[in-house]
């Protein structure tokens, strides 16, 4: 959203034109709210029918992930889970409580590109996986922005390390190409 404080409006306003009486989002997952560790937004971030939103703010410029749960469910945060590098890395995660059903486990990360892809699966991703793959009987989402070109699998292996790592347990990218190129050609 590159900053949720400058964007909420907007936000919203596409809620409630999306939303209706017969759909509302479960989760809402949001990168780069630029919500800065350390100080509060000085607007209301807050949306209708959803808990306040579990956050991670950034210690970089850009940065900041948030996840808004909506108040017909039920959320537990888990900060077990989180994957956390100062300027480079933020998560957040919580598990749905469904009393007749399987348990969701929702998250949301953002990678900053000055990241080292090798050094995010190394470091982070998969010791992330590994843990998630323990929480049985479980549905697992991730959401956010990796900022891993998925179309560079087969000439760069850390992205396709990347690709492996998730597919490994069955967690596929719903976006594999790039949603935004940067003058430099990274992607």
């Amino acid at each position: 959203i590159h900053s949720i404080q400058l964007h909420i409006e907007s936000l919203r306003t596409l809620l409630l034109s999306l939303e209706s009486d017969n759909f509302e989002f479960d989760i809402i997952a949001i990168s780069e709210s630029k919500i800065k560790k350390n100080t509060s937004p000085t607007v209301d971030i807050s949306i209708d029918n959803y808990h306040s939103p579990i956050s991670t703010p950034s210690e970089a410029n850009k940065g900041g992930v948030l996840l808004y749960v909506n108040k017909k469910l039920h959320p537990k945060p888990r900060p077990d889970l989180k994957i956390y590098e100062p300027k480079l890395l933020e998560s957040a995660f919580v598990e749905i409580i469904n009393p007749k059903t399987s348990n969701d486990i929702i998250g949301v990360v953002y990678r900053h590109p000055l990241m080292p892809v090798d050094h995010f699966n190394d470091v982070h991703i998969r010791p992330l996986i590994t843990k998630l793959s323990l929480e049985k009987d479980k549905n697992i989402r991730i959401a956010g922005d990796f900022n891993v070109n998925l179309l560079n699998v087969s000439s760069h292996d850390a992205s396709s390390e990347f690709f492996d790592i998730l597919s490994s347990t069955h967690l596929l990218p719903t976006i594999s190409i790039p949603t935004k190129f940067n003058s430099s050609g990274n992607y």
